[in-house]
């Protein structure tokens, strides 16, 4: 017969952490439980507010789905920062946009593109992205290095903190997403140019042809703008 443990011997469960809790606004009344593990938050908001930044939310918060009588919604799989920065933005809160890295902005960006919001929050991507974006035109290519891991120079602040980079990849979609075709170009151009190759596709000048672009030439977000315009605008 085993032998019985003592109360003090028996497992206990660990205790689960608690998520971090950020009410964006006072007497919200909606839930939003994203991210997982360690860095999984519990953005507090106004429903109305969303509702009216995105008609995809309106239907989940007012409509037949369980979220509209819970008043709880989980996103795991999205970024909490590119969240959180999106509830700032359509709640009018005090938000500093510097404070995101590229790859959280294109979280943004997809974000409120899959929730038809990119009207309310595509002026504030403009914003961000545009001193970047200026960069690209009419300028030579500079080394890869510098290129892969752009230093953002904000006109009259001087550079951002050392720590910031805007990786390339992330502008050229993000400019995709924004149907920026014009800044699409430049970068991609920069891109096309400098970048390391990730695709065995090659153009007619040798090129590869960088995996955000499919072989049909449209963007991975469908934006219709084709290879050999790319092509034109870097042999140009």
């Amino acid at each position: 017969m085993p032998e019985k443990r003592k109360a003090d011997e028996i497992d206990m469960p660990e205790a689960q952490p608690q998520n971090k809790i950020i009410e964006v606004v006072p007497n919200a009344d909606v839930t939003f439980k994203v991210g997982t593990g360690k860095d999984a938050v519990e953005v507090k908001v106004s429903g109305m507010v969303m509702g009216l930044a995105s008609p995809v939310l309106s239907r989940m918060l007012f409509g037949q789905f369980v979220e509209a009588q819970t008043k709880t919604v989980s996103l795991p799989e999205e970024d909490p920062e590119a969240f959180l920065q999106f509830c700032n933005i359509v709640h009018h809160r005090p938000v500093r946009l510097y404070d995101l890295t590229s790859r959280q902005l294109l979280a943004l960006a997809v974000l409120s593109d899959m929730w038809h919001s990119l009207d309310v929050v595509g002026p504030w991507l403009d914003l961000r992205t545009r001193a970047v974006r200026d960069s690209m035109h009419g300028q030579r290519v500079v080394n890869a290095q510098t290129m892969i891991e752009y230093q953002l120079i904000v006109p009259d602040l001087g550079p951002l903190p050392q720590t910031e980079r805007f990786c390339i990849r992330d502008l050229i979609e993000i400019c995709a997403i924004l149907s920026l075709a014009n800044d699409f170009r430049a970068a991609t151009r920069h891109y096309l140019a400098v970048c390391s190759r990730d695709s065995t596709m090659v153009t007619r000048s040798g090129m590869t042809i960088p995996s955000v672009v499919n072989p049909y030439g449209e963007t991975v977000y469908g934006k219709c703008l084709t290879v050999s315009s790319l092509l034109d605008e870097a042999d140009g």
